[in-house]
């Protein structure tokens, strides 16, 4: 991932007000074992002292030491790649504000400060991030003779690293030449030329077609297997997630937007290196992506009109069939299907003759699915 990418990936997650990234381990700020390393490090340092933080994000090593250490007076530089927002600063006093210098935008590789500046370097969970080969020399020239060096990283054999070596093979696999986002990316096309009958026979006599058809089968095929042997297969269920939208959008006429999404999963697969505790978006990530590839499964030559397929997807990518066992998903939708043949064939006209997506039809198809939802797991 480049610089750029992931400085703006990083600037949109320090936005949300987060202080530190281990969120769902701390609630607030450090605690235990690794806040109390962290206050007998800087303990030691004399009243006055300068302190640089490396990849400070909101800086929860700032606060930690404004909280418990306030006597010692510290002045920190905290330096971050991403745009921070360190709202904690506002509520402190004009005395303490001033000993707290946040730099946004600067890389660790190359630092704004002269050589022998500040008494203690620290990171938590930052330097390991950077080029180490520039960062660490970088960082022990602005240090002083005699001063301070401390770091917390990931141990090697770590769980995070583990992940994020599993997420490095996903995104390789993902990416390669003829891959699912490659295959998915030549697909939506075809998925417009079937809004029109004409299309629809262009597609069926088309050989090249029914190739791409069977690589995104095998390559949906080959994701779900991938998914079950994976320790962190969040990026996977992901990537099945935003298939199904992107081919919504193509099916719907706005095959930009779908392209705008694929370009987006290119960023957030990147960021997802950087590894993360399992939340509960990343969970209903999973629970959507599972479905959606249920949903994205058709027999050969029996294909399903686009009208059909626009409104299946749209319930699979809404949300709509999160409380559905997986194993009814194809239940479900055939069910549902033969729901909207029969009581709102008007809908199906609709989105077939217009060949948009409005919010009136997108409102239609959430109470339709919503009622029919009701009874089919009643």
């Amino acid at each position: 991932m480049g610089q750029a990418s992931r400085r703006q990936s990083w600037s949109r997650y320090w936005a949300s007000g987060a202080l530190h990234s281990c969120v769902t381990s701390y609630h607030e700020n450090y605690a235990g074992t690794l806040g109390q390393g962290w206050l007998d490090a800087m303990g030691r340092l004399t009243r006055g002292a300068r302190v640089l933080d490396l990849a400070t994000g909101n800086g929860s090593l700032p606060k930690l030491a404004v909280d418990h250490l306030s006597e010692l007076e510290l002045e920190f530089d905290a330096v971050d790649l991403a745009e921070l927002r360190p709202t904690w600063c506002q509520a402190l006093g004009a005395e303490q504000r001033a000993r707290l210098r946040f730099h946004s935008g600067i890389a660790a590789e190359q630092l704004p400060f002269p050589a022998e500046c500040f008494d203690m370097v620290i990171s938590q969970f930052g330097i390991e991030y950077s080029n180490r080969r520039q960062s660490h020399p970088e960082s022990v020239r602005v240090l002083k003779s005699g001063g301070k060096w401390s770091a917390v990283v990931h141990h090697a054999q770590s769980i995070i690293v583990h992940n994020a070596r599993d997420e490095l093979r996903h995104g390789e696999w993902l990416f390669q030449p003829s891959g699912l986002l490659a295959t998915v990316h030549d697909l939506s096309p075809l998925f417009e030329r079937a809004r029109t009958a004409e299309g629809r026979i262009g597609l069926d006599r088309d050989p090249a077609a029914h190739e791409l058809r069977d690589r995104f089968n095998g390559l949906q095929e080959e994701l779900e297997r991938r998914a079950d042997r994976s320790v962190c297969p969040d990026l996977l269920h992901e990537a099945r997630r935003l298939t199904g939208q992107v081919l919504l959008a193509a099916g719907s006429g706005d095959s930009r937007s779908g392209q705008n999404q694929l370009a987006q999963f290119r960023e957030l697969a990147a960021f997802a290196q950087f590894g993360s505790d399992l939340d509960k978006a990343t969970q209903q990530a999973i629970t959507r992506g599972q479905r959606m590839t249920e949903l994205l499964k058709q027999p050969e030559f029996q294909p399903v009109p686009v009208e059909e397929q626009i409104v299946s997807l749209y319930a699979g990518s809404s949300g709509a069939l999160d409380t559905v066992p997986l194993n009814r998903v194809g239940e479900f939708e055939k069910k549902y299907l033969a729901f909207v043949r029969a009581n709102h064939a008007d809908l199906l006209d609709k989105i077939r003759t217009d060949k948009k997506w409005t919010d009136d039809i997108q409102k239609k198809c959430d109470e339709i699915c919503a009622k029919f939802r009701a009874e089919f797991l009643a």
